[in-house]
Protein backbone atom coordinates (compact mmCIF):
# COMPACT_ATOMS: atom_id res chain seq x y z
CA UNK A 1 0.00 0.00 0.00
CA UNK A 2 1.65 3.62 -0.97
CA UNK A 3 1.73 6.30 2.10
CA UNK A 4 0.18 9.38 1.60
CA UNK A 5 3.40 10.92 2.03
CA UNK A 6 4.72 8.43 -1.22
CA UNK A 7 1.06 10.08 -3.66
CA UNK A 8 2.17 13.34 -2.41
CA UNK A 9 6.12 13.43 -3.91
CA UNK A 10 4.64 11.04 -6.78
CA UNK A 11 1.77 13.85 -7.28
CA UNK A 12 4.27 16.98 -6.82
CA UNK A 13 6.53 15.04 -9.43
CA UNK A 14 3.78 14.38 -12.23
CA UNK A 15 2.48 18.53 -11.62
CA UNK A 16 6.67 19.55 -12.60
CA UNK A 17 6.66 17.52 -15.54
CA UNK A 18 2.58 18.83 -16.60
CA UNK A 19 2.86 21.01 -19.95
CA UNK A 20 -0.47 21.64 -19.65
CA UNK A 21 0.04 23.94 -16.86
CA UNK A 22 1.83 27.37 -16.85
CA UNK A 23 5.32 27.12 -15.70
CA UNK A 24 4.55 30.20 -12.84
CA UNK A 25 1.10 28.06 -11.56
CA UNK A 26 3.24 25.21 -11.61
CA UNK A 27 6.20 26.75 -9.26
CA UNK A 28 3.43 28.62 -7.15
CA UNK A 29 1.20 25.37 -6.37
CA UNK A 30 4.35 23.46 -5.44
CA UNK A 31 5.99 26.63 -3.34
CA UNK A 32 2.51 26.53 -2.02
CA UNK A 33 2.36 22.11 -0.91
CA UNK A 34 6.13 22.74 0.18
CA UNK A 35 4.96 25.78 2.62
CA UNK A 36 2.10 23.67 3.94
CA UNK A 37 4.50 20.95 4.61
CA UNK A 38 6.98 23.16 6.29
CA UNK A 39 4.40 24.28 8.53
CA UNK A 40 3.19 20.62 9.44
CA UNK A 41 0.18 20.34 7.59
CA UNK A 42 -0.33 15.85 6.86
CA UNK A 43 0.46 14.92 3.53
CA UNK A 44 -3.19 13.64 2.73
CA UNK A 45 -3.99 17.79 3.81
CA UNK A 46 -1.86 18.72 1.06
CA UNK A 47 -3.40 16.49 -1.31
CA UNK A 48 -6.63 18.37 -0.84
CA UNK A 49 -5.03 21.37 -1.39
CA UNK A 50 -2.85 20.29 -4.33
CA UNK A 51 -6.25 18.34 -6.50
CA UNK A 52 -8.13 21.40 -6.78
CA UNK A 53 -5.48 23.78 -7.53
CA UNK A 54 -4.13 21.30 -10.44
CA UNK A 55 -7.39 20.73 -11.84
CA UNK A 56 -8.74 24.24 -11.96
CA UNK A 57 -5.76 24.37 -14.61
CA UNK A 58 -6.24 21.43 -16.48
CA UNK A 59 -9.97 22.30 -16.70
CA UNK A 60 -9.06 25.60 -18.76
CA UNK A 61 -10.50 27.15 -15.95
CA UNK A 62 -7.02 29.43 -15.43
CA UNK A 63 -5.44 29.95 -18.53
CA UNK A 64 -3.13 32.89 -17.07
CA UNK A 65 -1.02 33.12 -14.38
CA UNK A 66 -2.28 33.39 -10.73
CA UNK A 67 -1.08 36.40 -10.04
CA UNK A 68 -3.00 38.20 -13.05
CA UNK A 69 -6.03 36.72 -11.84
CA UNK A 70 -8.70 39.30 -10.31
CA UNK A 71 -11.51 39.12 -7.95
CA UNK A 72 -13.63 38.58 -11.00
CA UNK A 73 -11.55 35.80 -12.10
CA UNK A 74 -11.47 33.91 -9.13
CA UNK A 75 -15.29 34.03 -8.76
CA UNK A 76 -15.90 33.29 -11.50
CA UNK A 77 -13.31 29.93 -10.61
CA UNK A 78 -15.30 30.08 -7.17
CA UNK A 79 -19.10 29.50 -9.20
CA UNK A 80 -18.14 26.95 -11.52
CA UNK A 81 -16.76 24.26 -9.03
Amino acid sequence: MVSADERLEKYLKRLEDDKRILLSNRRRIIDFIESRKAKGKAANTCLKYLSPLTQINLCGWVTEPFEKLTKKDIESIVTKS
